[in-house]
């Protein structure tokens, strides 16, 4: 994927299912926050190891933020018509609510990593392009 948001939407679809999309969509993003960090691309984060050492803590205190500080004011910015269309997060900090969140998180993560090494690798994206395949 080119940019890191554009993860975010292959979980759109789940926004009727009533799963907290605040949690999905972090979690699809979280393996590229190490891009963000000063010490560069994270390979870690695109491994199973890196799922429980880097993606689930990190997921999990940015989704905290996002529900606790920034969603309200986010949809808050949307246009009128958009606002009902998605779900909102339950802002109690319970123990259920940490654990959907981290059940989410992980899911999405585990269907994420096993593709990642081959959809990040050029020569693999080059070898798609070949056979007329077009990469997600």
């Amino acid at each position: 994927m080119p940019f890191t948001i554009s993860h975010a939407a292959a979980v759109l679809p789940l926004s009727r299912t009533g799963l907290p999309l605040a949690a999905l969509m972090i979690g699809s993003m979280s393996p590229d926050f190490a891009y963000f960090l000063p010490n560069g691309p994270g390979v870690l984060s695109h491994s199973v190891p890196g799922l429980f050492k880097f993606c689930w803590p990190t997921a999990l205190l940015v989704w905290v933020v996002f529900v606790q500080l920034l969603e309200t004011p986010t949809l808050a910015l949307l246009p009128d018509g958009w606002r009902d269309v998605f779900p909102r997060s339950a802002r109690a900090l319970t123990v259920r609510n940490f654990a959907l969140a981290t059940h989410l998180i992980l899911r999405r993560q585990y269907l994420r990593t096993p593709c990642s090494p081959f959809s990040q690798d050029r020569k693999n994206l080059r070898r798609l392009q070949t056979v007329g395949l077009t990469p997600l």
